[in-house]
């Protein structure tokens, strides 16, 4: 039931929220309608059938606006972004070790540091403050670089915060 009453994403202001991403199979869905979809497939539950709750390109599934294979062209992120009149589009489902990692110019935000014990226990939040985004971690919150070139000199501050995480200074 709890489910069946959940959006598989939303929107918040100029944010985009999502668990896994969206490929440019789906960029030129609405958020409802990618609700209607799941709801739809878990209604119709046939396994055998493939769907939006099975889709590796799906909302769930899909890990390319976070580097994974196949990666999301940048004019897939600008279709997403165009679609929903958003700034940027933030993501789970593929952890980071620790670190809220901007992506596409922070455009694309990945959340998923690794909160479970199984990942690390890495803690760590996203800050929207009017139009800027800040970095939360157990010591302190650090400004999300707005470019692709300023995200190492934001990882080396991360790393500062979080001595103790060996992954991240990988």
């Amino acid at each position: 039931q709890w489910v069946m009453e959940t959006e598989v994403a939303i929107q918040i202001n100029d944010l985009v929220f999502l668990h896994g991403g969206m490929s440019a199979a789906y960029c030129r869905n609405s958020l409802a309608s990618l609700t209607e979809m799941a709801r739809a497939a878990l209604r119709e539950s046939d396994p055998s059938t493939p769907d939006i709750l099975t889709d590796e390109m799906g909302p769930l599934w899909y890990r390319g606006l976070s580097g994974v294979e196949p990666v999301a062209a940048s004019e897939t992120v600008e279709a997403i972004l165009g679609q929903h009149g958003a700034r940027h589009i933030v993501v789970g489902h593929t952890p980071t070790e620790g670190a809220i990692w901007p992506r596409y110019s922070a455009r694309v935000i990945q959340v998923d540091t690794g909160l479970s014990a199984g990942y690390g226990g890495h803690i760590g939040y996203l800050e929207a403050n009017g139009e800027v985004l800040f970095a939360g971690y157990p010591n302190g919150r650090i400004g999300l670089p707005d470019d692709d070139a300023g995200r190492l000199e934001y990882l080396q501050q991360v790393i500062a915060m979080q001595p103790e995480n060996a992954r991240l200074q990988k």
